[in-house]
C-alpha cells in the first residue's frame, strides 16, 4: 500500500521485554507506546514518567533527527482510527517513524537542531546519516548527553551524528548501547546477535525492521534500537496473483527488504507457498497488538528455501548463467538498481516477455528495459512515469489483471477468427482448383463469392 505504520519496538536496554505501537494510518492520536504484559497480561502505556521512556526516547529522538519527513497534524481534532490526518510529505517509511514518535509522546527535536550534514540513504548503503547540533547547546534528551560526554564537556560545536539504515550495517559500526538511564553500555556479540534474532523475528511476520544509532562521531556510535514497520499488502492482491498464476503468467518480487520480510510478504500475497496458503486471506496486524511478531521463522524458512534469491547471490553468477539460475526463483531480496535491469534482461534472454511495475527513481532503468514498464499514477515519480510505457492511474494491482485478461480475450479471439476465416477461404480455394484442374466449369460465380464474403466476413468480425 506503500503506507507505513510502526508497530513494534525493541531496544537492548529492556532486552527482555517487548513494545508495541497501538494504531493504524498517520494519526498519531489513534495510537499509544505500550509495553506487552507477562504471560498474556495486559499492555501497559509507556508515558514520560515511565521507566523504560529514557532508553526509549533515545531511540524515537534519533529517529525525528534522522528524517526528512513532515507530518502537520491538528491536534484538537477527533481523528477517527485509520484516519489519515494534516499534511504530510515525505517517504512512507519516515512517515511512519515521525508518527510513531508522536504516539510515544516524544516532540520533534528537529526545530531545537541545527543541520550541518547529511548523507541521503541509498540502496547501496542501506543507511542514512545525519550531523546536527543543538541550536541552544543542550541535547534533547539525557542519553545525548552522555554520549557527548556529559552537558559540560561537549567535543567541538556539540553536533552529533544520527544514523538509520539496515540493523546487520548498524550493528557492525556501533560500540555501545543504549543503557536503561541513556549511559552507555557496552555492545558485545551477544548482544548483537540479541538484536538481530529480535529483527529476524519482526521481519518474518512481514515488518520492514530498520536500526537507529547516534553518537559525536561515526566511530563510537551508540545503538538505539530496532523498529519494525507494516506496510500490508492492497486488498485483492492474493486474489490477483492467484488469478495470474493459474493464467500462466510468473509474478516475481523484487525488493530491497531483508529476506525473512520479503518471503513473508511474498507469502502473503501468495507468489510462494501451496495452493491452499494462496488462497488463505492475509494475516495482517490488529491495531491494538503488540503479540503478533512473535511467530517463529520455521514457516518463512520453508517457504524460501529454494525461491529467494539475493542481490549478493545475483552479482555472484556470471551473466551467461544469469537466466538459467533463475527459472525457479520468485523473490529477490536486498536488490539494488542494477540488479533489477540486470533481472529483466535474464528474463528476456530466457525468451519471456517481461512487465515490470515499479514508483520510483531507482526503478527507472528497469521499466526501460522491460517489454512493458508500468508505472504508478498517483504516487509514481516522473521519472518512472517517463520511462514507463504503461501507467496506472489508481495504483492497484488488479487492474493489471484485468488487463492481462482483457488481452488475452483479444488474442484468442484474433487466433479463433484467422482460423475461421482461412479455413473457409482454403475451402473455396479448393473447389476452384480442382474445377479448374478437371476443366468442369467454375463451382461459384462472382454473386456467390460476394454472398459468402458478407455471410463468413461479417457477423464472425462482429
Amino acid at each position: 500500500q506503500n503506507e507505513m505504520t510502526a508497530r513494534a519496538v525493541y531496544t537492548l536496554a529492556h532486552k527482555h521485554q517487548k513494545f508495541g505501537l497501538t494504531g493504524v494510518g498517520y494519526a498519531a492520536t489513534s495510537g499509544k507506546l505500550v509495553m506487552a504484559g507477562f504471560a498474556g497480561g495486559d499492555s501497559t502505556v509507556i508515558d514520560s514518567t515511565s521507566k523504560e521512556f529514557t532508553a526509549l526516547s533515545a531511540l524515537f529522538y534519533t529517529a525525528c533527527l534522522c528524517n526528512n519527513a513532515t507530518v502537520m497534524t491538528d491536534i484538537d481534532s477527533n481523528l477517527e482510527e485509520g484516519h489519515v490526518g494534516g499534511a504530510m510529505s515525505g517517504q512512507p517509511t519516515e512517515l511512519a517513524l515521525l508518527v510513531a514518535a508522536e504516539k510515544a509522546r516524544v516532540t520533534d527535536p528537529r526545530p531545537q537542531y541545527h543541520r550541518l550534514q547529511e548523507v541521503p540513504f541509498s540502496s547501496d548503503r542501506k543507511r542514512m546519516e545525519v550531523r546536527a547540533r543543538p541550536v541552544s547547546g543542550v541535547q534533547c534528551c539525557e542519553a545525548f548527553n552522555i554520549a557527548m560526554g556529559g552537558k559540560r564537556r561537549n567535543s567541538g560545536d556539540g553536533s552529533m551524528y544520527f544514523v538509520k539504515g539496515m540493523p546487520e550495517n548498524i550493528l557492525k559500526e556501533s560500540v555501545a548501547y543504549t543503557g536503561p538511564d541513556g549511559s552507555r553500555e557496552v555492545l558485545d556479540d551477544d548482544g548483537r546477535e540479541m538484536v538481530l534474532v529480535n529483527a529476524r523475528k519482526m521481519a518474518s511476520s512481514g515488518l520492514r525492521v530498520l536500526a537507529m544509532a547516534y553518537g559525536p562521531s561515526l566511530d563510537q556510535l551508540t545503538f538505539a534500537g530496532i523498529v519494525g514497520m507494516e506496510d500490508p499488502p492492497r486488498d485483492g492482491v492474493a486474489e490477483s496473483v492467484w488469478k495470474l498464476r493459474h493464467g500462466g503468467v510468473r509474478v516475481m518480487m523484487v525488493t530491497g527488504d531483508a529476506r525473512e520480510t520479503a518471503l513473508a510478504i511474498a507469502r502473503r500475497c501468495g507468489i510462494v507457498g501451496n495452493e491452499l496458503q494462496q488462497r488463505e486471506p492475509s494475516r495482517h496486524y490488529s491495531a491494538d497488538s503488540v503479540d503478533d511478531y512473535e511467530s517463529g521463522l520455521s514457516d518463512v524458512e520453508l517457504a524460501g528455501e529454494d525461491v529467494a534469491m539475493s542481490g549478493e547471490d545475483l552479482e555472484s553468477i556470471p551473466p551467461e548463467r544469469l537466466s538459467r539460475s533463475i527459472v525457479d526463483i520468485k523473490v529477490f531480496y536486498r536488490v539494488a538498481p542494477r540488479h533489477k535491469l540486470s533481472i529483466v534482461r535474464a528474463l528476456q534472454a530466457h525468451g519471456d516477455i517481461v512487465a515490470m511495475t515499479g514508483d520510483g527513481v531507482n526503478d527507472a532503468t528497469a521499466l526501460k528495459g522491460a517489454d512493458i514498464g508500468i508505472a504508478m499514477g498517483k504516487k509514481g515519480t516522473d521519472v518512472a512515469k517517463e520511462a514507463a510505457d504503461v501507467v496506472l492511474a489508481d495504483d492497484d494491482f488488479r487492474t493489471i489483471t484485468y488487463a492481462v485478461a482483457e488481452g488475452k480475450g483479444i488474442f484468442f479471439n484474433i487466433r479463433c477468427f484467422l482460423a475461421f476465416q482461412l479455413s473457409t477461404s482454403f475451402a473455396a480455394l479448393t473447389m476452384a482448383s480442382i474445377a479448374t484442374a478437371l476443366g468442369l466449369p467454375t463451382p461459384l460465380n462472382a454473386m456467390q463469392i460476394l454472398w459468402i464474403n458478407i455471410i463468413m466476413d461479417g457477423p464472425p468480425a462482429q
